[in-house]
């Protein structure tokens, strides 16, 4: 699965670079595996990252972190749009545990509801879970 995902994160690059007029052969890159992005661009660790701007680009103007955006839905030209964040289940538990999948899709879509409709709560739930989020 996680060679797919950089499969095909490294193909829209290409795809996006060619569209914009820049050289993806010129492009190095690294695997940084769960590192924090950000920390990486503010101490001049790394050039680029592919971020998910409804979070990162929000969290980079809180901390600070200067940043030069391409938005792809500038590029939808030459590049397909799609939503992110992605729900992946194997067609194995699709198939074997309908039920759980049911469940969880519900759970989630009542969650991104609450979140629209709460977000200020939503975040402080959020950064209650997940403390290493706060700013």
């Amino acid at each position: 699965m996680a060679h797919s995902v950089r499969l095909l994160s490294r193909l829209t690059l290409e795809v996006l670079m060619k569209c914009a007029g820049g050289d993806f052969n010129k492009v190095k890159i690294l695997e940084t595996g769960f590192s924090d992005p950000l920390a990486l661009i503010a101490e001049k660790q790394i050039d680029m990252a592919w971020i998910f701007y409804g979070w990162q680009g929000f969290q980079a103007k809180q901390q600070g972190v200067a940043l030069n955006v391409v938005m792809m839905k500038d590029y939808f030209d030459c590049i397909p749009d799609y939503y992110t964040p992605v729900v992946i289940a194997s067609e194995d538990t699709i198939a074997k545990k309908p039920e759980v999948v049911r469940a969880f899709m519900k759970a989630l879509s009542r969650g991104y509801d609450f979140a629209i409709k709460n977000p200020d709560e939503a975040a402080k739930i959020l950064v209650t879970a997940v403390p290493e989020l706060r700013c």
